[in-house]
């Protein structure tokens, strides 16, 4: 999903809680709001999965990260790799290992956004590492890439 598109998921999310919020109990709030935007993007990346996405556009007008031209060539390169590595996850797994690893919420945290037990979500993040390091070498082996680096669980 591009960044353009962004404006139109948040416009469906708003949608379908407006339709729904007489549903919503007062302490699920946050949770059926996260629910809500996991299946408005995942039908959205279905759809775009049908048409050819340009994976340079969502880093035009993005600020300098302070990388050489070589590290930008190199980060444009294998982000759409890093992509199909997450889409490949199943959307449980992808979700705890967004969460954890790229928005740097806790356990606890995920485990409420979720409405599912910590234990669960630590399972998940598990299978998630697991699942992610092991199609990042594949990748690594086909692509004859530099080695990623993939960090080790936070205890």
């Amino acid at each position: 999903m591009s960044l353009a598109d962004s404006d139109d998921v948040a416009q469906d999310v708003f949608i379908v809680i407006a339709r729904r919020l007489d549903e919503v109990s007062p302490d699920r709030e946050r949770s059926f709001l996260f629910g809500t935007v996991l299946r408005v993007a995942a039908t959205r990346r279905r759809g775009d999965s049908r048409r050819r996405e340009d994976p340079g556009a969502a880093m035009d007008g993005h600020g300098s990260l302070d990388l050489d031209p070589e590290q930008l060539s190199e980060l444009y390169n294998v982000r759409p790799l890093l992509q199909e590595i997450l889409d490949a996850l199943p959307r449980q797994q992808h979700a705890v290992f967004v969460l954890y690893e790229l928005e740097e919420l806790s356990l606890p945290e995920i485990s409420q956004l979720l409405d599912v037990p910590t234990g669960t979500v630590a399972s998940r993040l598990k299978a998630a590492r697991i699942a992610f390091s092991a199609a990042a070498q594949r990748f690594q082996r086909r692509e004859g890439l530099p080695r990623l680096v993939v960090t080790q669980p936070k205890r």
